[in-house]
């Protein structure tokens, strides 16, 4: 299969799919006022009264279920905004702070997308926006990076 049967089936993220995600996380940094980079995931989940819980807050039972993913989010009972989430994560004082960024960044988007929450690359959709929304294309340009592949940023 390639990419243009994969995009018409869902099992890829077409160009428009990529341009609205992108465009939901400069929206998102410019509604709440997040345009101060690095960006602070404690500033944002507070200022959008989520909460966080450690895994290990959790029952045992929970914590065995959830315990591969470095975040989760879980709908709170009778709420609809994102007052009404509650964001788990590990105990993050072992894993680096850029990857417990990304993650929460990531737990953002699936409140941000709802669109993409029974799509088969909803994972993928959440990563795209997590990375857009914490380094913006515009931001990475701005400061002379021209080229971004296989990781690394050249000039």
């Amino acid at each position: 299969m390639n990419i243009q049967e994969a995009s018409r089936t869902g099992l890829a993220l077409t160009s428009s799919d990529y341009s609205s995600i992108m465009r939901a996380a400069i929206e998102t940094s410019l509604d709440f006022n997040f345009i101060q980079y690095p960006v602070s995931m404690e500033r944002v989940l507070k200022t959008l009264h989520m909460r966080t819980v450690r895994y290990q807050q959790l029952p045992m039972d929970l914590r065995r279920k959830v315990d591969n993913s470095d975040a989760l989010t879980i709908p709170l009972p009778d709420k609809t905004s994102a007052e009404g989430f509650a964001i788990f994560v590990k105990d993050y004082s072992w894993i680096p702070g850029s990857r417990i960024r990304f993650s929460l960044a990531h737990e953002l988007a699936h409140l941000v997308l709802p669109e993409y929450q029974n799509h088969p690359m909803d994972e993928r959709a959440c990563e795209f926006f997590a990375a857009n929304f914490l380094a913006p294309t515009c931001l990475i340009l701005r400061e002379g990076y021209s080229e971004v592949s296989n990781g690394s940023i050249s000039c």
